[in-house]
């Protein structure tokens, strides 16, 4: 888990972590498809991209703080929370 974390942290945690890559990029929110319909049929591009950018951009400065969360916690599991979270229900 360790290892997984700081692997998450390199990848997602620098510029273009999310951005740059297609499988984990955050898209435009659904609520607001109908903003960026508008804005793009006003040929108003540049802004539905750069809120996009923004939210992904953040996503990105955001990643090495939770990491270190991420990590903390998973230094403070015993053998016995295994068991417990993987047979939880609580996602």
């Amino acid at each position: 888990l360790d290892l997984g974390v700081r692997k998450a942290v390199e990848t997602l945690g620098r510029s273009d972590g999310f951005l740059g890559n297609a499988d984990v990029r955050i898209p435009l929110p659904t609520g607001l498809k109908k903003v960026e319909t508008t804005l793009r049929g006003a040929r108003q591009d540049k802004l539905a991209d750069d809120f996009v950018t923004s939210m992904n951009r953040a996503a990105e400065q955001a990643v090495p703080e939770a990491g270190a969360v991420l990590a903390d916690s998973v230094k403070q599991m015993t053998l016995e929370d295994a068991p417990k979270i993987l047979s939880s229900t609580n996602n």
